[in-house]
């Protein structure tokens, strides 16, 4: 049975529970048909299931009443609903490997209604929330359509104009509407806003619309000060950037230059004809301005005569768009061509050509400093050039709609964009898609490549590092000594010193108090965070104290040593609690725990489970050479994931079986972790690929190319959105996840 053809809406909750909306588009594409195919046969599978509750299997409009199932606790119902459930999971797996495929092929609108229709989906997670981050990561999101925007020269305040002769001034840091305004034209109604500006002393907002009309306006107030008319329907306009002049556009050429204090026409073109699809662009000096049309055509002109100085060619299709250069040297021009063209403002000749955006460009301009481009386009997406090389730099996902206006903030830091899908975004160009951190002993500083750096750590490759599970803190070692530092703030907040050989192994306590360290001196030591103070020193092993963790209550700790034990200490007084003795008399690869419980590894390929409580062994993991010091526990210490290079092995601790095995195509390091609703396991291989896979069901949800070179460990913060990545070449990154949309 196809699902094709259906709207249907099921139930697969009990009472009490939490409904669950299934929704299948009617229309899907032959490449998704072919991945859903699965996911069909157990749809028909539960539509054959019809006696659950009345309606199933009817078509119902996407917007109806869902109403509960009847109370049933027959087997029956019990299986199908074990059966939607099943079709749900397999429904929003496919849906989030569609995702990485729309997103590769850079199909962002696919990927925004895909994360739409998996909002709902009680199995989202943590890579549900990365992908929507990277959709929308405006800082942001003022409720209005717009045609044009402007930023005040203070950066205070963002100015829009709609259709409808509508305009708003908004609070940039707030997002809190100032003034609404309307204009009252002569004509009596009111275009749409092609062009906006503030004067430079942010006290008039000068607005232009499609059916020529010019409005004055009091900046802070909303008070109309002056109203203008002038030329025909369909005009373009642009004010000279002191704020003094308008000059107004017409079909491949100008119509007039006006003062907009008098009113009077400065310069006038008896042969104009108005066209809606010209743009024009005043100098940066006011002495020249730049027009365009639909012949495909830009046209230089002195601003005092009038006289056509030269012209621009080479768009295959008109030109939309013009803005000067910060110092007047280059002309950039934007096309439904899909391309954008910088020329020599003084010779005209094409000096480059920015190719590769995927819609239409719909808009362009400068960055106050020259340097860079923004460019904005009809698949939604708004993009960052760079003006000397041509290279794209950055990318902003997240409307719905062609973004039709675009505006750098006076400090190059913020852009705004707007749309006619109902949103204006503010968006933070000093922040990339992760949060990385490079290790160097220098205050915190913004780094060229890669904004969003806290470069907070400690030299280029050190020894060992640990992520509090806050997320907040990052320990750093090299050789024998340690450094605390502050991620948030960039800051170190103190140096841990006392151990006479290198430090290989580091941990920090659930509730992110304390740290425990362990040397080949043969000790482990116990520091307080914030002051490293050393509480105590833990003298009993006699070799290399090689992997340790904290228990639950954040003051036992159990370390593994070289010398063949394992030890429970009471980190306070110093004192052994428990000594765990393995009968094959190797210990010392690896310790977990999770819980009460306790995993011991051993190089005979065998991990014991112990009750830290009575010190006694309750349960074993074989699984062959190789098995131990590459495993992790769940939070609660009931699963236990371990590795070889080429499989992931999911056990039940208790019983000690393997639950599933996932097959890896690269071999693995030290990077695997539990996400903390245990739902997912991430893993880092030495291709320096991340992996997440979902525990219950054993597929692959997320796949990220994330670095040349290993991962040697990952781990989440404890509120699942930070996902932090050490790598071999001394990095450490955090992928962020925004749920919460």
């Amino acid at each position: 049975m196809h699902a094709s053809g259906h709207s249907a809406i099921l139930v697969t909750t009990a009472p009490g529970k939490r409904r669950t909306e299934m929704r299948w588009r009617s229309a899907w594409t032959s490449a998704e048909r072919g991945m859903r195919c699965s996911v069909g046969i157990a749809w028909g599978a539960a539509l054959s299931l019809g006696s659950l509750a009345p309606g199933y299997g009817q078509t119902q409009p996407r917007k109806a009443q869902i109403a509960s199932p009847p109370v049933s606790r027959s087997l029956a119902n019990k299986d199908a609903l074990a059966k939607f459930a099943a079709t749900e999971r397999a429904y929003y797996t496919v849906c989030m490997n569609l995702i990485q495929r729309e997103w590769e092929n850079k199909n962002r609108a696919r990927v925004l209604e895909l994360l739409e229709e998996t909002k709902d989906s009680p199995y989202r997670s943590f890579e549900w929330g990365y992908w929507n981050r990277l959709c929308h990561r405006e800082i942001r999101m003022l409720p209005q359509n717009a045609s044009a925007v402007a930023v005040s020269a203070d950066g205070r305040w963002v100015a829009t104009g709609g259709g409808g002769g509508t305009v708003q001034v908004w609070d940039a840091a707030s997002g809190k509407q100032l003034w609404n305004g309307q204009e009252k034209p002569i004509k009596g109604w009111a275009g749409y806003m092609n062009a906006i500006a503030f004067t430079p002393d942010g006290k008039r907002l000068l607005t232009s619309d499609s059916e020529s009309t010019t409005v004055v306006w009091d900046a802070k107030t909303g008070a109309v000060q002056r109203t203008l008319f002038g030329g025909n329907s369909g005009t373009r306009a642009a004010f000279s950037q002191d704020g003094s002049r308008i000059v107004l556009n017409a079909r491949g050429t100008w119509g007039a230059i006006r003062d907009l204090e008098s009113g009077k026409d400065l310069l006038k073109n008896k042969d104009a004809q108005y066209n809606a699809f010209d743009c024009i662009a005043f100098a940066p000096d006011g002495t020249h301005f730049v027009s365009c049309s639909d012949d495909k055509v830009a046209r230089l002109w002195d601003a005092k005569t009038g006289e056509a100085l030269r012209t621009f060619e080479g768009h295959q299709q008109p030109i939309v768009s013009v803005d000067f250069s910060p110092d007047g040297r280059e002309i950039v021009t934007a096309s439904p061509d899909q391309t954008v063209k910088l020329w020599d403002a003084a010779t005209g000749k094409e000096l480059r050509t920015l190719a590769g955006n995927p819609g239409e460009v719909w808009v362009v301009c400068f960055s106050p400093d020259g340097k860079s481009l923004a460019t904005g386009s009809t698949d939604g997406t708004a993009r960052i050039w760079d003006a000397e090389t041509g290279k794209e730099k950055r990318e902003f996902i997240g409307h719905t709609r062609g973004v039709g206006a675009i505006a750098f903030f006076p400090d190059g830091k913020r852009l705004v964009t707007g749309s006619g899908d109902g949103a204006t975004k503010i968006w933070d160009l000093t922040k990339g898609e992760e949060e990385v951190l490079e290790k160097r002993p220098v205050p915190s500083r913004p780094d060229p490549a890669n904004p969003e750096i806290r470069q907070v750590m400690y030299g280029r490759f050190v020894g060992k590092r640990e992520f509090s599970p806050d997320g907040k803190l990052v320990i750093v070692t090299r050789g024998n000594n340690e450094q605390v530092w502050d991620i948030p703030s960039g800051k170190q907040l103190c140096a841990l010193e006392g151990h006479t050989a290198p430090i290989d192994v580091i941990a920090i306590s659930p509730d992110s108090r304390w740290i425990a360290t362990g040397s080949s001196d043969k000790t482990a030591k116990f520091w307080e965070v914030r002051t490293g103070k050393l509480i105590q020193t833990l003298t009993g092993h006699s070799a290399t104290v090689n992997a340790l963790a904290f228990l639950a209550d954040s003051h036992r700790i159990v370390t593994a040593g070289d010398d063949g034990t394992a030890k429970i200490w009471d980190s306070f007084s110093g004192k052994v609690v428990r000594t765990l003795k393995s009968p094959a008399g190797v210990v010392g690869v690896g310790v977990y725990l999770g819980g009460s419980r306790i995993v011991t590894g051993g190089r005979e390929g065998l991990a014991r489970v112990w009750d830290s409580a009575t010190g006694r062994q309750v349960g074993s993991l074989e699984g062959g050479a190789g098995l131990i010091g590459w495993m992790t526990l769940s939070p609660e210490g009931d699963r236990a994931v371990s590795y070889y290079p080429y499989t992931v092995q999911l056990w039940n601790v208790t019983t000690g079986k393997v639950i599933r095995t996932l097959p890896i195509n690269a071999g693995f390091s030290r990077g695997i972790a539990f996400s903390p609703d245990r739902r997912r396991v991430v893993v880092g291989n030495d291709a320096g690929e991340i992996a997440m896979w979902d525990l219950d069901t054993g597929k692959e949800l997320l796949t990220l190319p994330h670095s040349a070179h290993r991962i040697s460990s990952v781990q989440f913060t404890e509120d699942g959105k930070r996902l932090t990545i050490e790598c071999s070449d001394g990095y450490a990154y955090a992928l962020l996840s925004d749920p919460g949309r």
